[in-house]
């Protein structure tokens, strides 16, 4: 999966990023807490890199600033200004969200 990853974010060997390991493996673990299961089924492969994506991208990993939301929109003129944050701070998202009608089919109810 860490090979596809790489390929869909436009990753090469010559110029590796070791965030995308680091996303992949987060990805993973998102899955497997949210639907409850041990190993992650073939079926469920290429969410995990959607999602691992959503969270590279998200992240900004391999960035010195990501790009925070927006703080104010100026329509004379057109300016829009987004917050910086620096990588120290975490931007919790929730990514699972997004993908939760896909795993609610594999997911197991916790007794």
């Amino acid at each position: 999966m860490l090979e596809r990853l790489n390929n869909l974010l436009g990753i090469t060997e010559e110029n590796p990023n070791p965030y995308t390991e680091f996303a992949l493996e987060d990805a993973k673990n998102k899955v497997l807490n949210y639907c409850n299961i041990e190993e992650i089924p073939q079926q469920l492969e290429t969410t995990v890199i959607r999602l691992a994506m959503d969270i590279f991208r998200g992240g900004g990993y391999g960035e010195e600033t990501v790009t925070g939301q927006v703080v104010s929109v100026k329509r004379g003129d057109t300016s829009t200004t987004f917050a910086d944050t620096s990588k120290s701070e975490a931007i919790d998202t929730d990514y699972i969200s997004k993908y939760r009608a896909i795993l609610n089919s594999y997911r197991k109810l916790r007794w």
